[in-house]
């Protein structure tokens, strides 16, 4: 449980340093775009290509994880129980229907 809120939270913390990034620009000073193709809407449309990510907390999150893990006195291997609240205890898919199995959907096809 400790690790899924760690990579939370780490989620977290990326995506708040890089959302408010600027569009990228060629050496010609024009704005950068990427092709993306919408199976939904079936056409393809641009969207601006970012400036590359920067990972200035990094050197300061890294130190403290590893210090945190030295200060550890109990094993790795050590049992960690999962909360029912953990996502892999809520549902075994984002179906709302049972998961029905491989040779019986090869069945149907």
């Amino acid at each position: 449980n400790e690790a899924f809120i760690g990579r939370t939270y780490l989620a977290a913390i990326d995506h708040n340093t890089h959302v408010f990034r600027k569009n990228a620009v060629s050496a010609t000073g024009k704005l950068k775009y990427n092709k993306v193709y919408s199976k939904r809407l079936k056409n393809h449309r641009i969207v601006p290509v970012k400036d590359l990510k920067t990972y200035d907390f990094w050197p300061t999150l890294s130190t403290r994880i590893i210090q945190k893990r030295i200060d550890d006195d109990d094993s790795v291997h050590r049992r960690v129980e999962i909360s029912e609240e953990h996502p892999k205890n809520i549902a075994p898919s984002i179906s709302f229907h049972p998961i029905p199995k491989t040779d019986d959907l090869v069945k149907q096809s």
